[in-house]
């Protein structure tokens, strides 16, 4: 019973800060985004949601190998290759509702479409963290075993 509790309270530990890693990256990746969003949108003159497509590509490299070396540092693809290609089809999955969400809060509740990315970018943080933790960059923990190899809490 010990055991099982210590080991929950690392994981929870762990994992806690591994999010906490994710958001920080994806603070840097809205900074990308939106910086991106608005030059292509403002000096480039394309269409928002043209911009927005372009800007989750640049964001979406940044975004891999940031999280590939520090969120889930314990877990690296050393296949990029492969590692970049997960984190490609769930960043595609990512866009499709932030790209939803993005032209109704532009096109349909007429808000400025930074202030809709911003939103659509914060609705959206839970779906990628999840498939990214699940999906992307898979867990090798094996539960129910302490990292030493003991069976026991108690000092011998």
């Amino acid at each position: 019973m010990c055991r099982e509790l210590l080991l929950e309270r690392v994981v929870l530990v762990n994992e806690t800060k591994r999010f906490v890693k994710f958001v920080i990256i994806g603070v840097i990746g809205v900074g990308i985004n939106l910086g991106c969003l608005a030059m292509f949108t403002e000096l480039a003159g394309l269409y928002f949601m043209i911009s927005a497509v372009l800007a989750g590509v640049v964001t979406t490299f940044s975004n891999y190998f940031l999280n590939n070396y520090w969120s889930f540092s314990d877990r690296r693809s050393e296949n990029h290759l492969f590692g970049l290609g997960r984190f490609a089809v769930v960043t595609a999955v990512y866009h499709g509702v932030y790209y939803g969400l993005l032209a109704l809060f532009v096109e349909v509740l007429n808000l400025h479409y930074i202030l809709s990315a911003v939103i659509s970018i914060v609705l959206c943080v839970p779906l990628k963290y999840t498939l990214c933790y699940l999906w992307v960059w898979k867990s090798t923990i094996i539960r129910g075993e302490m990292l030493d190899g003991s069976d026991s809490c108690r000092a011998d």
